[in-house]
């Protein structure tokens, strides 16, 4: 019965021990080019392009990294991947907000871990306006889960910036068709709204940004549910 005992004991330990577990890459922390401001930092190529040199700092358990530059206006997308050193470059059009982020990797870890997503202007010939920045959904975050149970009001909130600083009006388009979103609230002078939901839907919903110019972006496509 002792053999037993200390056998039955010796399992329970080694079961409630386990294998430690395996840690994720955390995200890494961004540098430069500089966030909302033009990149001053930017060599030009040509009179249509310039290089751009982006940095970040090392991310714990990290192995790779990779670097994503979307053209805020066009949507088009480049990527560098499998970065071993914390630098990458890019040869990028002139006169166009960007945005980029850093997606950190590990070969003992399924988990990818995305950075802070950072926008950035790089100047044109000649440049006198600036495009608005598209708007940062804040509020719903993406993917959230409203309970509506007590109000169907909703506040929206995004974060809009233009370096000319003049911007004019935001206008809110949602619906439940990410193909067919409808304007639900136009001229908004702030950066809150509210807005009538329906519980057991799911919504998408974006934010177009106007400057003084008639200049205009739009913002990624934010989604969430409600109850």
């Amino acid at each position: 019965m002792k053999k037993i005992s200390l056998t039955l004991i010796l399992l329970s330990f080694l079961s409630a021990c386990g294998e430690d577990p395996i840690p994720s890459p955390e995200a890494a922390q961004l540098q430069s080019p500089d966030n909302l401001n033009t990149c001053t930092t930017a060599q030009s190529v040509n009179s249509l392009q310039s290089r751009v040199t982006f940095s970040w700092l090392e991310a714990n358990n990290t192995e790779t990294y990779d670097v994503v530059v979307r053209n805020q206006t066009t949507g088009i997308e480049q990527s560098n991947n499998g970065i071993i050193t914390f630098e990458t470059s890019f040869v990028l059009d002139k006169g166009a907000p960007y945005s980029w982020w850093v997606n950190s990797k590990s070969t003992v870890s399924t988990d990818v871990t995305k950075s802070s997503v950072w926008s950035f202007y790089i100047e044109g010939i000649e440049t006198s306006t600036y495009i608005p920045f598209p708007a940062t959904l804040l509020d719903p975050a993406m993917d959230a889960a409203l309970d509506l149970s007590n109000s169907q009001n909703y506040t929206f909130e995004w974060q809009g910036n233009d370096l000319d600083d003049d911007i004019d009006y935001y206008t809110l388009q949602l619906g439940t068709d990410a193909n067919n979103l409808s304007t639900v609230a136009g001229n908004i002078s702030g950066m809150t709204t509210d807005v009538t939901l329906q519980a057991g839907s799911t919504y998408f919903w974006q934010i177009i940004t106007v400057d003084l110019e008639g200049s205009s972006s739009t913002s990624q496509m934010g989604t969430f549910t409600t109850e």
